[in-house]
């Protein structure tokens, strides 16, 4: 049950909480309402939706009833913690037990501080531009290479500088030197790029270089040598709206369009009549051939303007919102297209959630988690013991993975004691690596070989020696941190409180399941040959079992607020109301 526990609280402390709007000179702290003695602040309300709302935007335009709906969910929710805690169920000793195992994960807040904020802020920074690029890739894998081909490689790269630096065309020198399988067909060219959507050293290496410029050196990523240009730079928006007007022409066997001249003809005429005042999503119902699009006036509704043909982009590039272009041809025929909405990259507050979880599967963020690591060992004089792999290596069985060899058995209780690793703040013994590995399934599937042992020394005592960085640092007494741990304990206090108010005290008996069905008869008939009959009470006992618990759980769950509503008198701040949301 620990076992479990301790899981089920990692997984939360990594994958629920949001990190706190930073800066309490931000937050509102008008009371929007009361429960008995306790307030309740705007910034708790505000922050508890943005937290759990995919679109944000939808707060904004909420109805004053609305705003009360959700106000009034969020006071049950403080309602039953606030009765939790008035009855002593933050000392029981379960839960005790969750939030000391939940203390035991203040690394993930270390590493969220250290790493992942700078990291997503960077990444925010960089996705305010988009930068259109085009390289020039020189072939050299990672692993399998002699010293003459890294040789070849970079010759020959640095011939291809040596070249533009020459000032040959870019394209020209893509042709006749990319080893890119794309580039007789792109000439090098990639499209539009914004952060987090390469590798970190092509990456770093666009957003160093100014438009027109090129790499001075070969930029080192796990697909090769790369000779990289920026070609334009751009405001980066998070969609755009468009409508076009399309005309489709007809192909033969081989692809050539046989009616070019006829379907221009159609577009053209098109484009006169919106000229000559006629509005634009007349024509497209009327004209165009894209008949899904034509029923709504032409809107093809949000799209990222990276993903466009080259052409559209291009031609929507010249015109501003509420105007058209001209005629356009792609691959799909003609349009004229709309640009009816540019919608602005939300704010970083509320892009936080996606921007981390982009971030965190990064190589990026790996290089920065490892060097954060490697310079806090540095700072803790954090050594392995030398002979750490070596007393593994003669306890583990390298012809068996390590997850299927029995720990316990392994080690003797004199083992258990001895210290693999240590620094200025504590130590990491055998005993804190057999509890690694019975919680962590990273390393349970590889077999015990030399390379393994030293990836898993790596690794294994991250947690406890970052945790005693942690607290040594004081990040326990942070109001971040202590917000955090508050919501991870009301948390624990509502599902508590409800196992013993509601869920303990719901019970669906025969007679309730029989007078369920006999009620609701109707919602159990089917037609079979065209006759009406009933399905038996047997047949759909589970259904009507599951159905009723969910009706009485709900009706439990009104007594039992309708009594604490009682107990703690509620008061809303109808003016403080008003305005929630009004500032995202």
């Amino acid at each position: 049950m620990k076992k479990y526990i301790f899981n089920i609280i990692k997984v939360f402390v990594v994958l629920l909480f949001i990190f706190i709007i930073s800066g309490c000179s931000k937050r509102d702290k008008s009371v929007i309402a009361t429960i008995g003695d306790e307030k309740i602040r705007l910034y708790e309300f505000e922050e508890m939706y943005l937290k759990n709302t995919p679109n944000p935007d939808s707060l904004k335009n909420k109805s004053i009833e609305e705003k009360r709906e959700l106000l009034e969910k969020y006071i049950d929710f403080r309602l039953k913690v606030k009765d939790a805690k008035n009855r002593g169920y933050d000392t029981l000793p379960d839960i005790v037990n969750d939030i000391n195992e939940y203390k035991k994960n203040i690394f993930t807040f270390l590493i969220e501080k250290e790493v992942t904020i700078p990291g997503i802020e960077r990444l925010y920074d960089r996705k305010k531009y988009e930068y259109k690029v085009a390289h020039i890739l020189i072939n050299l894998r990672e692993t399998g290479i002699t010293p003459e081909d890294s040789i070849r490689a970079y010759q020959k790269a640095d011939s291809v500088i040596m070249r533009l630096k020459n000032k040959e065309d870019f394209e020209t020198v893509a042709l006749q030197m990319s080893e890119d399988p794309s580039v007789s067909g792109n000439k090098g060219e990639l499209g539009y790029i914004s952060g987090g959507m390469t590798v970190t050293e092509f990456e770093d290496e666009v957003y160093s270089l100014g438009v027109g410029s090129f790499s001075k050196k070969p930029v080192r990523t796990i697909f090769g040598l790369h000779i990289i240009k920026v070609l334009d730079k751009r405001k980066n928006y998070e969609s755009i709206r468009l409508s076009h007007i399309f005309f489709q022409e007809k192909r033969d066997s081989t692809g050539n369009a046989t009616d070019s001249l006829e379907v221009l003809a159609k577009a053209m005429d098109a484009l006169n009549r919106i000229k000559n005042g006629e509005d634009f999503e007349t024509v497209a119902k009327e004209t165009s051939m894209d008949l899904m699009s034509a029923s709504k006036g032409g809107d093809i509704g949000y799209l990222q303007r990276r993903v466009l043909p080259p052409q559209i982009d291009s031609a929507i590039s010249e015109i501003k919102v509420g105007e058209y272009t001209d005629i356009v041809r792609t691959n799909y025929g003609w349009h004229i297209l709309k640009l009816t909405e540019m919608k602005e990259l939300p704010s970083f507050e509320r892009m936080k959630e996606q921007l981390k979880s982009e971030y965190v599967r990064t190589d990026g963020y790996m290089k920065a988690l490892k060097k954060f690591v490697k310079e806090k060992r540095e700072e803790y004089d954090y050594k392995t013991s030398d002979d750490a792999v070596q007393f593994l290596a003669s306890k583990f069985d390298s012809t068996k993975t390590i997850g299927s060899q029995n720990i316990d058995s392994i080690f003797t209780t004199e083992d258990k004691n001895k210290v693999l690793a240590t620094f200025s703040l504590g130590d990491f013994k055998v005993s804190d690596l057999i509890q690694y590995l019975k919680i962590s399934a990273t390393f349970s599937g590889r077999a015990a070989l030399w390379n393994t042992l030293v990836e898993l020394m790596d690794e294994a005592p991250r947690q406890i020696f970052l945790n005693a960085v942690a607290f040594k640092e004081k990040l326990d007494k942070s109001e971040e941190y202590k917000e955090r741990l508050d919501e991870y304990i009301s948390g624990l206090l509502k599902h508590k409180i409800e196992q013993e108010e509601i869920n303990s005290k719901v019970i669906v008996s025969e007679d309730d399941l029989m007078k369920y069905y006999e009620s609701n008869l109707d919602k159990y008939s089917i037609m079979k040959n065209d006759t009406l009959k009933y399905k038996s009470f047997d047949e759909v006992r589970g259904e009507i079992a599951n159905e009723l618990q969910q009706i009485k759980l709900k009706e439990r769950d009104s007594e039992y607020i309708k009594s604490l509503r009682i107990k703690y008198p509620v008061e809303i701040k109808e003016s403080v109301l008003e305005k929630a949301f009004s500032k995202l």
